[in-house]
């Protein structure tokens, strides 16, 4: 059965600066502390999204609210456009 999901874009007019932080949160990273690498997901693996292109992600309808809220927790919320539902599968 197809799930319904929501298309989150990254806006074109964010700064340079906030944009990798925001890709950071979005993707997660990875941290190297005594020769040791811990890696974060980011919001993105924790919601089951799905990267389509640079600056654009699926993510499922029923988390859209969850996400976005903890987006707006970091300050990022402006910075995120809501497109469109779409059915993929």
């Amino acid at each position: 059965m197809p799930e319904k999901y929501v298309i989150v874009k990254i806006s074109d007019n964010t700064p340079r600066k906030i944009k990798y932080r925001l890709l950071k949160l979005l993707q997660g990273t990875t941290v190297t502390i005594n020769n040791r690498r811990y890696r974060s997901k980011g919001l993105v693996d924790k919601y089951n999204g799905i990267k389509l292109c640079p600056r654009t992600y699926l993510i499922p309808f029923d988390k859209v609210e969850s996400f976005l809220k903890e987006a707006s927790l970091k300050g990022f919320d402006k910075y995120l456009e809501t497109i469109t539902t779409c059915i993929f599968s």
